[in-house]
């Protein structure tokens, strides 16, 4: 089993959405779950993005949630790779819990804020 398979099965919520999944794609959700299992490649970009950042022991509201977090890892998914990848909310989310990154559920989104500071770590 994978860190990224037991992430998804100690967080019995998390999909490739993030937390749940959008409105409206609720008959979805296990699909989305199992999705989640494939994105290994966007889960090891994300796990060197939050790498890369200074860790909190409170979440930071003013860097914004998970969802805009995603656009960035995307932007380093170019750089590393030569193309931009997309990356799921899901694979970001699955990769701060890897790393154990204190995280808060936004309530009425699939997204959340994380515990990372946008300066980059020495």
């Amino acid at each position: 089993m994978t860190v990224l398979d037991n992430v998804i099965s100690q967080n019995p919520t998390l999909t490739t959405h993030g937390f749940g999944v959008d409105q409206g794609c609720e008959d979805k959700f296990d699909a989305e779950r199992e999705a989640l299992r494939k994105c290994g490649k966007e889960f090891e970009i994300c796990i060197i993005w939050l790498s890369e950042r200074k860790h909190r022991k409170t979440v930071n509201q003013n860097i914004g949630a998970t969802y805009g977090l995603k656009h960035e890892v995307e932007r380093l998914s170019e750089h590393l790779l030569g193309q931009r990848i997309y990356i799921h909310e899901g694979a970001l989310i699955a990769a701060a819990l890897a790393l154990d990154i204190k995280l808060e559920e936004i309530e009425g989104s699939t997204s959340a804020y994380l515990a990372i500071s946008s300066r980059i770590a020495n």
